[in-house]
């Protein structure tokens, strides 16, 4: 059914115009495409834990390229959830398609069995130390407030946050890669060797930098470094069922919410709940602009 679902969709893609009036007959048709395609994919792969990147990603991908179309004809509230970057939107249709062939694509490629044969045989797990790495996370965690990493943060909703270095982003990418690393490395010895104890200082780096982070309002840059934890924890340690995954997305929601209020000095107050979805709406606009 994924295979049908996804070819008869390329050859629509194949034939249809790149410009009409937008259609909501065509995004339901888009929509429950994807629906399909989402009950063939988790009922292939038969999942136990749903906090892993799969449903992540889903979830993500369902928001970005689907929720704004609802609105299109509250044209207020439409231009709001694209910050008022708007496009032609005789692309509508055509994007919503390719978002559409996009997702059926990835579960395709979910869905389909490739057998490497890997000799393990000769490889024995080592421990990967992390001390250094640990210290290098605090440096450059040190550089980053130093530098002006709180008013660069705040900078993307407040215009007078303040005076950074043009450097912060580079330091913020090293902080997240470093971050990764460390995290991924010590569940890996963790995993390979049970009486391994997670260094300490790890601990202590990886909570600071996301304190830090997180009280200067850096979402996207905090999430890229506590997503991995919670992910590879759940998928080694405790799998999260249905209902604990909804509840996480919800609560998680609403703190990123009052983290976005408190770094752009607004109150904990909403107009629309719907443009709490700004930040995930705004990059679909890349599927209408292309064209």
């Amino acid at each position: 059914i994924l295979k049908c679902v996804t070819v008869m969709n390329v050859l629509i893609y194949m034939v249809y115009p790149l410009h009409s009036e937008p259609s909501m007959t065509f995004f339901f048709y888009c929509l429950a495409c994807f629906v399909v395609g989402s009950w063939c994919f988790f009922k292939v792969n038969r999942k136990t834990n749903y906090l892993d990147f799969d449903v992540l990603f889903i979830i993500i991908y369902v928001f970005t390229c689907y929720i704004s179309t609802f609105f299109l004809k509250e044209q207020t509230l439409y231009r709001a959830l694209f910050l008022g970057y708007m496009f032609d939107t005789d692309y509508v249709n055509i994007g919503n398609l390719l978002s559409t062939i996009g997702i059926l694509s990835y579960y395709c490629g979910g869905c389909s069995k490739v057998n490497v044969p890997i000799d393990n045989s000769h490889m024995l797990p080592c421990v990967i130390h992390t001390k250094i790495l640990s210290v290098l996370l605090l440096c450059f965690t040190v550089l980053f407030i130093a530098m002006g990493g709180m008013a660069y943060s705040q900078s993307a909703y407040l215009d007078s946050a303040g005076v950074f270095s043009p450097l912060i982003p580079y330091i913020l990418l090293l902080i997240t890669f470093v971050s990764t690393v460390i995290i991924v490395s010590e569940f890996y010895n963790k995993k390979h060797h049970a009486f391994y104890k997670i260094n300490k200082l790890s601990i202590i780096s990886i909570g600071i930098v996301l304190f830090i982070l997180l009280a200067g309002g850096s979402r996207s840059s905090a999430s890229f470094i506590a997503l991995p934890i919670l992910g590879i924890y759940c998928m080694i340690y405790k799998p999260l069922n249905k209902k604990q995954v909804f509840g996480f997305v919800t609560l998680s929601v609403v703190i990123m919410w009052l983290i976005g209020q408190v770094r752009s000095g607004g109150e904990a107050s909403v107009s629309n709940p719907i443009l709490l979805l700004v930040d995930l709406t705004v990059p679909s606009r890349n599927n209408y602009a292309v064209y």
